[in-house]
């Protein structure tokens, strides 16, 4: 029996070669180090660095889709005022790393 899992999901695909690249593994043996995850040190830093730039542009999608002008100052002044305790305690996971 062939069980097939699909998902219509409509998000963007994550580019790992440019990921890696802005981490600043340039050279495809370098990539090739990266991609096959051979220090876990780095492999799990790679992960948080990932986790971290997710969350920061969740965090800031709210904000940039209610303000018609946004501005850094602004949404530091935004966030003074959310109420809600899961998006001050994904803030502060972010923000002071």
């Amino acid at each position: 029996m062939d069980i097939t899992l699909s998902c219509n999901c409509d998000y963007r695909p994550i580019d790992l070669k440019h990921f890696a690249q802005c981490q600043g593994y340039r050279t495809e043996s370098q990539l090739g180090y990266y991609k096959k995850c051979l220090d876990h040190h780095k492999a799990w830093d790679s992960v948080c660095n990932i986790y971290r730039h997710a969350m920061a542009m969740e965090l800031v999608w709210p904000y940039v889709a209610t303000v018609s002008n946004p501005s850094v100052e602004g949404y530091l002044d935004w966030i003074r005022d959310q109420k809600d305790e899961l998006y001050k305690l994904k803030y502060e996971q972010v923000s002071y790393v």
